[in-house]
């Protein structure tokens, strides 16, 4: 049903591809399908990145569209969305205009003065502290310290343990001084939950995987203190399977300590699929041992396993890549790991790629991987992307694509070949 979808959507586009693609067309294009995004913030995000495109390009253009991103932000329908949404715009357009993008950043610092809870305020100061120190502004250290302190004045133990943990993660590239008390200060919060209570085992789990990539002997102690508690290695299994797409070394090493059985394979196959280029065949060799030691095991665990060792079977093996796929019993996982395999498979064959999102009857999978192909195969075949990007129905993912034609055509010439 999805495949003859596809088909149709195309061939109902092909009239359109017979006219002259131009960036302005294409952009102008794009508008109309960003007027219809599902909600402001969508609709913001598409306007700043048709922004980018106009800059350099047609300054009238460019102020119009960089003035309806930031009314659309400015429309969604709490504080803490706008000043988010004024975010991401400011971080799309600082890649073309810091100054421009500075002005919407201090927009946004306006609204999180307001803010009334501390949950709001960490998050949205922790964001904005990301882009300032992004766009070199002077207010990112005083974002983050307003970020901890409202962070510190939260009531409840684990939310406050999360906020410190998120805060601290951001912090990394930032402030590694700050970042490493931020961590220690979050670990001082979760250590103060008794294991018993719910939540807190997972707590000093997550809060583990996040300090792990910057200091993995504090992060192993958290862990081992829930191993001891608990006799049994799941802990031991979450921190490797989060660690393997920052240090996929680690979580290999960590494997070593856990029986054979799902958990090691979960940890063997996702550090597997974070091995690319040089490492493909390495990947590939790892990924059958993960599939070695599942066997036909069953349950969440064992499926998640199988979705990675495929993404990692893909760039050598597409064929064996499908079939590891199709055995993953829970369907949502197997249409995830459907659409895993095409963008890992689309830069060899992104036809073959798309006839397997084809295979899909889920739009809200097919969609994004389709949208993300469509955008790679831009710079070379941007009459098929734009093919592909009037097919979506997500208005969003449609002027997404339309967009990365526009950007494509703007660095070769105005006209597709």
């Amino acid at each position: 049903m999805r495949t003859l979808f596809l088909a149709v959507a195309l061939i109902a586009n092909s009239a359109a591809l017979a006219e002259e693609m131009t960036v302005e067309r294409l952009l102008t294009e794009a508008a109309r399908a960003a007027e219809r995004a599902q909600d402001p913030q969508s609709r913001a995000l598409c306007m700043a990145d048709i922004a980018t495109v106009w800059h350099g390009r047609a300054s009238s253009h460019y102020e119009d569209a960089v003035a309806r991103a930031i009314d659309y932000a400015t429309a969604e329908r709490t504080e803490m969305g706008s000043a988010l949404a004024l975010r991401s715009v400011a971080r799309r357009i600082g890649t073309v205009d810091p100054d421009r993008a500075a002005q919407i950043l201090e927009t946004a610092l306006a609204i999180a003065a307001e803010l009334k809870g501390p949950l709001q305020r960490t998050v949205v100061l922790r964001e904005l502290t990301a882009l300032a120190a992004t766009l070199g502004h002077p207010s990112s250290r005083d974002s983050a310290n307003g970020a901890l302190e409202a962070a510190r004045s939260l009531d409840d133990a684990l939310l406050k343990a999360a906020a410190l943990r998120d805060l601290a993660a951001t912090l990394s590239t930032i402030d590694a001084d700050l970042a490493a008390a931020t961590f220690r200060e979050a670990a001082a919060v979760v250590r103060a939950i008794p294991l018993e209570e719910a939540g807190a085992d997972l707590a000093r789990v997550e809060l583990a995987a996040a300090w792990a990539v910057t200091d993995f002997t504090q992060a192993r102690q958290l862990v081992d203190e829930v191993v001891q508690a608990q006799g049994q290695n799941t802990a031991l299994a979450g921190l490797a399977v989060a660690l393997a797409s920052a240090r996929p070394d680690a979580a290999l090493a960590l494997a070593q300590e856990l029986p054979d059985g799902p958990h090691r394979a979960a940890v063997i196959a996702a550090a597997a699929a974070e091995l690319h280029g040089e490492g493909a065949q390495a990947a590939g060799v790892l990924a059958e041992a993960a599939l070695s030691t599942l066997g036909d095991q069953k349950g969440e665990t064992a499926d998640r396993a199988r979705l990675d060792a495929a993404a990692a079977l893909a760039a050598i093996d597409p064929t064996r890549a499908r079939e590891t796929v199709l055995a993953i019993h829970n369907e949502e996982l197997r249409n995830e790991g459907l659409a895993e395999v095409a963008l890992r498979t689309a830069a060899m064959d992104p036809d073959a790629a798309i006839d397997l999102l084809g295979s899909i009857d889920d739009p809200g999978t097919v969609e994004p991987a389709l949208a993300e192909i469509a955008c790679r195969i831009a710079p070379t075949r941007p009459d098929r992307a734009a093919e592909i990007g009037r097919s979506l129905l997500s208005r969003q993912l449609r002027s997404q694509v339309l967009v990365a034609v526009a950007r494509a055509l703007e660095a070769n010439g105005t006209m597709a070949p």
